[in-house]
């Protein structure tokens, strides 16, 4: 956590054109996973081995799964090294009948760990100072949500509850490797930003737009400093289509925006604004030309790298968990 991350500053004071915007400014915390060093069992990180109890069992996918096996399948043993890694695994799924439910197919992976000491600004339970999430890397089909992609899982600890980690955490035979991650540590960054467009009254987006194809705009767009991309924690979130709050599945009123897991951080648009400061320059100015850059380090693609969206309802005991998947 000794490392830096800086979003550039905005190139010009979007509330003194809107100046409704500024009561709708919220602290978000950009997250920003990077590769490099490799973080404990107890540090907040992406993928890797999570602090999780020895004497717990560690969470099998039973749901149906959107595809059937491989046609070929490595051994378990290079499967096992890969997933370690985190290195390229070459699946290919077939077409064909869903697996049935009801029976376990396969590890859950983890995919975020965060200590309430790094990112108070989660929100956590009373008593509790980590949150993991786990999801099982294939696809899932949930008509309710509309949702396609991994089944995921969130869990709530109290750390020095944990005695003795289990050293040996499963690892799936099976898997699609877009939601195998790679190894990262966070550096976050608590910067402010705003509501995504479409967010806003119809009125104000209209304005908005009107503006930005106005020479007075001269280039600049809305885009930033709106909802900040990426893995993020804040109340703004970065759409990708219409937002859309889920209803809480046991009181059924709306839920709060939790957590965004994103496949990118910037893109060869947007990174003109959100590439931070630190990272190092690019060859030909773009980075999707240059094909090296840390914007995918956490090594995740959700469909055509979309977001997965979590939600969370603080009225309800347990803090019930939903979540969608957005992409373009």
């Amino acid at each position: 956590m000794m490392q830096k991350r800086t979003t550039p500053p905005p190139p010009l004071d979007i509330t003194a054109l809107f100046p409704e915007l500024a009561p709708l400014a919220r602290r978000a915390v950009r997250l920003h996973p990077r590769r490099g060093l490799k973080p404990g069992p107890g540090e907040s990180k992406v993928g890797g081995t999570f602090l999780w109890p020895a004497n717990e069992p560690w969470p099998m996918c039973s749901v149906g799964h959107a595809q059937t096996e491989p046609r070929r399948k490595q051994d378990a043993e290079l499967l096992r090294r890969e997933a370690e890694t985190w290195g390229p695994v070459n699946e290919r799924y077939p077409s064909g009948k869903p697996m049935p439910e009801g029976q376990p197919h396969g590890a859950y992976v983890g995919v975020i760990q965060l200590r309430v000491a790094d990112v108070p600004e989660l929100g956590f339970p009373e008593g509790c100072d980590l949150f993991q999430l786990l999801w099982c890397p294939r696809d899932h089909d949930h008509e309710e949500y509309s949702y396609y992609g991994p089944e995921c899982r969130v869990y709530w600890r109290q750390s020095s509850t944990i005695s003795e980690v289990l050293k040996e955490q499963p690892v799936p035979a099976i898997f699609d490797p877009h939601y195998m991650p790679q190894v990262c540590q966070f550096i976050p960054e608590r910067i402010q930003d705003y509501p995504d467009v479409f967010a806003l009254p119809e009125e104000l987006q209209y304005r908005i737009w009107n503006w930005e194809e106005t020479e007075a705009a001269q280039g600049h767009v809305y885009g930033y400093p709106d909802a900040a991309p990426g893995m993020k924690i804040g109340e703004n979130v970065d759409w990708i289509q219409d937002p859309w709050f889920p209803p809480c599945p046991s009181c059924r009123q709306e839920m709060e925006h939790l957590l965004t897991v994103a496949s990118w951080e910037w893109d060869g648009g947007s990174f003109r604004w959100w590439r931070p400061l630190e990272e190092p320059p690019l060859a030909h100015g773009v980075p999707l030309q240059d094909g090296q850059d840390t914007n995918d380090d956490a090594g995740i693609t959700l469909g055509d790298a979309g977001n997965i969206y979590l939600f969370v309802c603080r009225r309800c005991p347990g803090w019930p968990i939903a979540y969608t998947l957005q992409c373009s």
